[in-house]
């Protein structure tokens, strides 16, 4: 069945696609997936650090700072992880299926 199908590189065609892309926009791709990470990163480490000193923790300024950060990387690191997670459980089924058939 991969025969028929090949491998899954859904990652190396967003690649491709968003190296394109961004290259219309220059290094400001690149500046807003490093601030939506370091946004998302800070968001965690601050929580962690509010609840360790006994606070609650402000759960929707870290839900608010996630969204944002999540949106601002996603083009360059969300989508690009994402994808390759689903190439790899694909290819995996794809590869099982295909043990099976005798293909």
């Amino acid at each position: 069945m991969t025969a028929f199908f090949g491998a899954i590189d859904l990652a190396g065609s967003w690649n491709t696609a968003w190296t394109a892309i961004s290259g219309s926009l220059g290094a400001f791709s690149s500046l807003l997936a490093v601030i939506g990470t370091l946004l998302v990163v800070f968001a965690i480490v601050g929580y962690i650090w509010e609840r360790r000193r006994g606070g609650g923790g402000n759960h929707s300024k870290l839900i608010y700072t996630l969204v944002i950060g999540a949106v601002l990387s996603a083009p360059g690191v969300v989508i690009p992880a994402l994808l390759t997670a689903i190439d790899f459980i694909v290819n995996a089924l794809l590869s099982l299926l295909n043990g099976t058939t005798g293909g």
